[in-house]
């Protein structure tokens, strides 16, 4: 993972605080992206929060190679950007759009009046500093002890806890899940080792998967599947 000064939120719905009826007097600014299109890159100014109210945002940074790194993927509800020192402070990752998308950006001093006049969220950023140093030791972790079949069931196994819709007979339903190279940045494996293990998945009825949405079937194999070093 690089060594990155962008923050995103997880498991925290913002899109109703951000809502412009509840912020009368200094709504957001609300913004439009097609797939493909970057909301910023490196050497970008800092100084703002991105709120994702739909689609789906990738964030990552380019190694000396030239190879492309993503870090992770953000869904409706999440959030990135910065929360500098200085308004001069330079961003070092990029914000990509993978579907169209709906952002709301607020300045960080907007930011600190949210802070004082929603008291959740100033408690979600105390909570969330040491969750994502949690996060970022589990990763470290999956990409030093776990060979790429096991990194990409772990992938797995987390995107349909944070965002699979349960479904009537149990499933967990992953729609618009991200494309195989996706999948291969995030699990740091080529893209047709992710075909090859998806493929073994179906095979043994844990997932099954279309062009778009991906079916977690058994989630407790998958699980066992992750968890193998």
């Amino acid at each position: 993972m690089s060594n990155s000064p962008i923050w995103y939120l997880e498991n925290i719905d913002l899109t109703d605080i951000l809502c412009p009826r509840k912020q009368e007097q200094q709504p957001p600014a609300h913004l439009t992206y097609k797939a493909g299109e970057y909301i910023n890159i490196p050497n970008d100014r800092s100084g703002y929060i991105y709120f994702l109210n739909s689609g789906k945002i990738k964030i990552g940074s380019t190694n000396a190679a030239g190879k492309e790194i993503t870090d992770v993927m953000l869904f409706r509800g999440e959030a990135f950007g910065l929360l500098p020192s200085s308004a001069e402070r330079r961003r070092k990752d990029f914000a990509c759009c993978i579907a169209d998308c709906k952002v709301s950006v607020v300045s960080v001093d907007e930011m600190k009046s949210l802070f004082r006049d929603y008291h959740a969220i100033s408690r979600f950023f105390l909570k969330f500093t040491g969750s994502k140093r949690l996060e970022m030791q589990d990763r470290l972790e999956s990409l030093v002890f776990r060979d790429s079949g096991t990194r990409i069931a772990h992938l797995l196994v987390e995107m349909g806890k944070r965002k699979g819709k349960q479904q009537a007979g149990g499933e967990l339903l992953l729609r618009d899940a991200m494309k195989v190279q996706e999948l291969a940045r995030l699990s740091a494996g080529s893209g047709q080792r992710v075909v090859a293990r998806l493929g073994e998945f179906r095979k043994e009825n844990m997932i099954a998967f279309s062009e778009k949405n991906i079916l977690i079937k058994d989630m407790e194999r998958l699980e066992k599947n992750a968890q193998k070093q």
